[in-house]
């Protein structure tokens, strides 16, 4: 292929992609420092490098594989300028445009640039909120409007507590799509188009949370970032806090834990002053969460502890809606997962065994998911045959419900008792595993 004539920072992004090759590592390859390659990447896609740089990465390309070279150019056609973060942070007035920019960045699947979460994060920090202009065109619709999408949402809240991500996906995107439309095109108040825009936000929320568990991961990020745009034109900054913790919780999972340590952080020290206990005790799980994933036993810990302090200080009624589902047997469980993360395996099982014992088959994907960190627990303490026992109930709770997340723990599961294979309940698990992913 023809040599790049000027080298972007979105082309040096691709080409990493095309090499799949981390940051450190693609670094390393170019002879430069890693927070040069965080440099041209986290630009608006018009950051060029220094000339001689330009020189190395033409080498970098012309030694690429014809594979390598494929994957270059078809990231060039899906990785462009322009597309490196959330809309509607630097609109002076949220109006139909605004609206029209997030409905088009939602259902935009292309990957977005490294560090776009942390840079929207400090937007959402420093930039006063737009006005939301008054539609003064279109079906006249009220906080009715906004009322009826809050309620939509709590109903597919609760169906997302007995389904898989893989069976609510296109119902949950549906909804916020066709609710964009109606904001977009009705006519409204200010006062009531905020309500619209933390209603479409709240909905953003779950939109990620679904898409993650359905495996769709560049998918998810884009709802949780154009959440949090919504819920700071709507003003409610506990609700934007809501999302870009949840961001962290993804990040933690499946990116860099360092990046989902600052976002959760972040959207604590944003959110806590407007937030009720049950939300801050919520923000504070992925805070320990997001530490525990780095291995930080200390700042893990004092976020758990802080965590189960403003739970016990919630009271009947706190709040909000997006935290109904927070008790105190998902307060433990979160501190249990935490504990199995930092290699605690003994205390990890003092929470998880009495709690799992609480929940019965119809949250099959919540009872797979938290019995299988206890499951990790009894193999970090060499219980093998209790870890293979308790494998192998959440080997079959999974194989009910479209969830990746659960079959990705069954998987790690199996990875981690292969050690122990030709021990009798070892055998059971990993051939009724088999069987159920076939």
């Amino acid at each position: 292929m023809a040599a790049v004539e000027r080298w972007s920072g979105h082309q040096a992004r691709a080409l990493r992609a095309a090499l799949r090759l981390s940051v450190r590592d693609f670094a390393a390859y170019l002879g430069v420092a890693p927070r040069t390659i965080s440099t041209w990447e986290s630009g608006a896609g018009e950051v060029h490098p220094r000339p001689d740089l330009q020189r190395v990465l033409d080498t970098a390309l012309e030694r690429a594989d014809n594979d390598a070279r494929t994957r270059f150019e078809t990231g060039l056609t899906r990785v462009g300028p322009g597309h490196d973060a959330a809309p509607g942070l630097r609109h002076t007035g949220w109006g139909r445009d605004a609206t029209g920019d997030l409905a088009r960045f939602l259902a935009d699947d292309r990957p977005l640039a490294a560090g776009s979460a942390l840079r929207l994060a400090q937007e959402w920090r420093t930039t006063e909120a737009p006005q939301v202009v008054q539609m003064r065109a279109g079906r006249r619709v009220g906080e009715r409007l906004a009322q009826l999408v809050g309620e939509r949402v709590g109903l597919l809240r609760r169906m997302d507590d007995v389904l898989g991500g893989g069976d609510l996906y296109d119902l949950v995107r549906t909804e916020l799509l066709l609710t964009l439309d109606a904001v977009r095109e009705a006519t409204y108040s200010a006062e009531a188009g905020r309500a619209l825009l933390a209603a479409v936000a709240d909905l953003c929320q779950l939109a990620g949370w679904v898409a993650a568990d359905a495996g769709l991961i560049r998918q998810a990020e884009r709802y949780l970032l154009g959440g949090v745009s919504a819920a700071h034109a709507a003003r409610s900054a506990s609700l934007a806090a809501n999302l870009l913790s949840s961001l962290s919780y993804q990040t933690a999972n499946v990116g860099d834990p360092r990046e989902a340590v600052l976002l959760a952080a972040g959207a604590y020290a944003e959110g806590e002053r407007h937030a009720t206990p049950p939300a801050r005790a919520l923000l504070l799980e992925r805070v320990a969460w997001a530490h525990a994933r780095l291995g930080d036993v200390r700042a893990t810990e004092q976020a758990l502890g802080a965590a189960d302090d403003a739970f016990a200080a919630a009271e009947p009624g706190d709040g909000p809606s997006w935290a109904y589902w927070l008790t105190r047997a998902e307060v433990d469980v979160m501190a249990g997962r935490c504990l199995t993360e930092l290699r605690r395996p003994r205390r990890a099982i003092a929470l998880l065994v009495p709690v799992t014992g609480g929940y019965d088959t119809t949250h099959a994907r919540e009872l797979a998911l938290y019995l299988s960190w206890l499951a990790e627990a009894h193999v970090h303490a060499g219980e093998i045959d209790q870890a293979a026992a308790v494998a192998t109930r959440v080997a079959e709770l999974s194989a009910g419900v479209a969830s990746v997340r659960s079959a990705g723990r069954v998987l790690l599961l199996r990875r981690l008792l292969r050690p122990h294979r030709g021990q009798p309940q070892v055998d059971v698990f990993e051939e009724r595993a088999r069987v159920l992913s076939d």
